[in-house]
């Protein structure tokens, strides 16, 4: 998965860039009044393109840990709910198994909030592949040579 985003900062290997997060919410009939659309984000990527501040880049994320992520959120709620639905009913009355399904589908939230998010920010998954384009603080350089 790419997208485009700015540099804010390089840092050695790596770069802050920030994102807009509307390609996501492209397709979605609910964009124009949603509060999560149009929001920017700032995350750290390997600086491969060898980038500076201000240039437009392109991000990419491996598609399998785009899948990987994808299957937490939306798969995995779903199968533990099932699985807990299915368990708790051998063992109590039906209405304490809806309980339980209940609880099977949030506690893979909390595990995706918690470990996959803490385990995101600790390894770089990003990579600036290109610059897009020079940023202007390029042109200021070039102005000062002359």
């Amino acid at each position: 998965m790419t997208q485009s985003g700015t540099v804010k900062s390089v840092d050695g290997n790596f770069a802050v860039v920030e994102i807009l997060r509307d390609s996501a919410c492209a397709g979605c009939s609910s964009a124009h009044s949603c509060i999560g659309c149009k929001k920017k984000v700032r995350v750290r990527a390997l600086n491969s393109a060898s980038a500076e501040a201000g240039d437009t880049v392109c991000v990419e994320t491996p598609t399998r840990r785009v899948i990987f992520y994808a299957f937490c959120v939306f798969l995995l709620p779903l199968i533990a709910a099932v699985a807990a639905y299915c368990t708790a009913v051998t063992f109590t009355v039906e209405k304490y198994a809806l309980l339980w399904a209940l609880g099977g589908f949030i506690i893979p939230f909390v595990f995706v909030f918690f470990v996959i998010e803490a385990k995101a920010k600790k390894q770089n998954n990003l990579i600036i592949i290109y610059v897009e384009k020079k940023g202007e603080t390029h042109a200021d350089k070039l102005d000062d040579t002359i």
